[in-house]
């Protein structure tokens, strides 16, 4: 291993162990000491990859919204029409977050700290929720170029669809939290293709 590529493993290896530690406990309550103990290192090894908790959880979250963006992209490509390529987006957009949430053990408490200590989260998330949008709405003009979509306002369909994405994946919502991951993604998949198709299509 080349020492690139050990410096990037231990860095990943610092950000998954602080990423448990900072969904369990918070982001005030958790300490460099204690991304130490987990991660096996000494203090200052942490400190030679990173010069403040803070800085790890930014390193962190940044690392899981590119990766969320990513399997995104990357599943949307594998589709073979515009409707498999909204059922892929729904899937791997939920699917991904919410296993991630639960391996992590997100909580409502740890979501809401971060933002009220680091404002800077919410650029963050803004940026990463535009570039997934822009995934979504090339499928949806796709849709709309092959006459498959009927939609009269593409900005407000894209909101719709968003928003119930969000819905489902905020850790203290009751609805998503307590059903099926793929049953419910897979309902809402022809909910909105069906939508998406206009009324002449879903009476079909």
């Amino acid at each position: 291993m080349s020492r690139a590529q050990e410096k990037e493993s231990k860095e990943a290896h610092i950000l998954e162990c602080a990423a448990r530690l900072f969904a369990r406990f918070g982001l005030r309550k958790t300490t460099i000491d204690d991304i130490a103990r987990d991660a096996g290192l000494g203090k200052g090894t942490i400190y030679l990859y990173f010069e403040s908790k803070e800085a790890i959880f930014t390193a962190f979250i940044k690392n899981e919204m590119a990766q969320t963006v990513k399997k995104l992209k990357r599943e949307v490509e594998r589709a073979v029409s515009v409707e498999d390529k909204l059922k892929r987006y729904l899937h791997s957009n939920v699917r991904y977050v919410a296993e991630r949430m639960k391996q992590l053990g997100v909580t409502r408490d740890s979501i809401l700290e971060s933002h009220l200590l680091m404002p800077e989260m919410d650029k963050l998330r803004d940026d990463c929720r535009a570039e997934v949008r822009e995934v979504l709405r090339g499928i949806v003009e796709e849709g709309m170029r092959l006459g498959i979509f009927r939609v009269r306002d593409l900005d407000i369909a894209l909101l719709a669809i968003s928003s119930t994405v969000e819905g489902l994946l905020s850790p203290w919502c009751g609805l998503g939290r307590n059903l099926p991951v793929e049953a419910t993604v897979d309902a809402l998949s022809q909910f909105l293709i069906e939508g998406l198709r206009g009324s002449e299509h879903a009476q079909a």
